[in-house]
């Protein structure tokens, strides 16, 4: 039985910025203001993951990957700013992590989605509740990011359930769940056996997460974690795909679905993914790190923007003739929000302040892909308001990161 609070998201129906006037990195003719505190005001306080969704659009649930990003920008802004609201919305949606742990009762912490998916399009539609690699993976980085924001005196008890948590999550889904094969080991899509198939960005995802949680619990614990974040990222990395010195991946391994003839370079969001796994990974001192650079990891960004458009798959890559008319598609507005939060990370890291990349990408964002009433977009193909939670979660995310900057203390990768 599904616990904590079912309020429905109360969407504010004031209209945002009106105008976006200017020019912003030679993208249109309108300046873009700071558009965290609208997206902000669009989620509930008290139940910010709460709506319906892109692939359930008649039906209203707590949405477990929004509470996640949510708890994350929150906590990135607490950090920036040490705003007291940032610091008790981030709390908020983290207690809701973790009471919520277990949905599906089969003793297996994870999060998932609140609705049946068919997630390899096989036929085999997965129940309700059932526990996703990269919703695991939000999963444990939320609880990361709110544990990481805490007072380790006054929240000594809240932070160690984060992590605590975040521990159970790690050790249950990748004992149970890991496939090892010659060369790393790949993590499962799902606890679902139909979903034994090995896709690359939710096991870089889950390996950056893990490394970074070995530096929060005991020895033999962290060794266990390393082992298995070591592991995931030589499967990554032995099948980087470079072409003019910079990799991309596929987006499966070795094991396809049945349903599935084409093996395609991931779209924007999905080799976002793998580009933030590895960053994770790195900066949490993972031992095969010095297999890439953040500059070559940043290039990688820069093959799917052209001019003043981005692309939903990169460019580079001979697509099969019947993607023909896909290629030149705009990719809708979560997949360019996760492109931006990374692209953020990555120029931290490197020192840019307000690099090339991320000004592209955000001005891209501002012009594009909101309405002249302040209304985020589907995408300029699909130019209807998008008002889902776990959908505008991630544009909640990545202005969090663009808007609140915060510099690496890792200078040496």
């Amino acid at each position: 039985k599904q616990r904590g609070r079912y309020r429905r998201c109360v969407w504010t129906t004031a209209l945002l910025a009106a105008a976006i006037l200017g020019t912003v990195a030679g993208c249109g003719d309108r300046r873009h203001v700071p558009a965290y505190a609208d997206t902000l005001a669009l989620f509930s306080p008290e139940a910010p993951g709460y709506g319906a969704d892109v692939s359930c659009t008649s039906e209203l649930h707590d949405q477990p990957k929004a509470y996640c990003l949510y708890a994350s920008a929150e906590a990135r802004r607490f950090a920036a700013t040490r705003e007291p609201t940032a610091l008790g919305n981030a709390i908020r949606a983290a207690d809701w992590l973790v009471e919520n742990a277990d949905l599906d009762n089969d003793g297996v912490i994870g999060w998932g989605l609140p609705f049946a998916w068919d997630a390899g399009a096989d036929g085999s539609p997965n129940p309700a509740n059932t526990e996703y690699a990269i919703q695991t993976a939000l999963g444990i980085q939320a609880l990361l990011d709110v544990s990481d924001i805490l007072d380790p005196v006054t929240h000594r008890e809240r932070r160690s359930t984060c992590i605590g948590t975040s521990l159970a999550a790690a050790e249950t889904y990748a004992a149970v769940y890991t496939i090892r094969v010659a060369d790393g080991i790949v993590f499962r899509y799902s606890s679902q056996d139909a979903d034994s198939y090995h896709v690359l960005n939710v096991t870089a995802m889950l390996a950056g997460q893990l490394q970074r949680l070995s530096r929060c619990v005991p020895a033999r614990e962290a060794e266990q974690l390393e082992t298995l974040s070591d592991a995931a990222i030589a499967y990554i990395a032995a099948r980087a795909v470079t072409t003019d010195g910079v990799p991309f991946w596929l987006y499966y391994g070795a094991e396809l679905p049945a349903s599935r003839q084409d093996n395609l370079p991931n779209d924007m969001q999905h080799e976002s993914y793998i580009l933030q796994g590895i960053l994770d990974y790195q900066l949490h001192e993972g031992r095969l790190g010095v297999l890439f650079s953040p500059h070559i990891l940043l290039a990688n960004l820069q093959r799917f923007v052209t001019g003043k458009k981005v692309l939903l798959f990169p460019r580079g890559y001979k697509y099969p003739l019947n993607l023909a008319n896909t290629l030149d598609r705009w990719p809708e507005l979560w997949r360019i929000a996760h492109a931006l939060h990374v692209a953020v990370r990555l120029e931290e890291v490197l020192g840019l302040k307000a690099g090339a990349v991320s000004s592209t990408l955000a001005a891209i964002l501002y012009d594009a892909y909101r309405s002249r009433s302040g209304d985020w977009l589907f995408s300029p193909d699909d130019p209807r308001s998008c008002r889902y939670p776990r959908q505008l979660a991630f544009v909640l995310y990545a202005l969090s990161s663009y808007e609140h900057r915060i510099p690496s203390t890792r200078g040496d990768l």
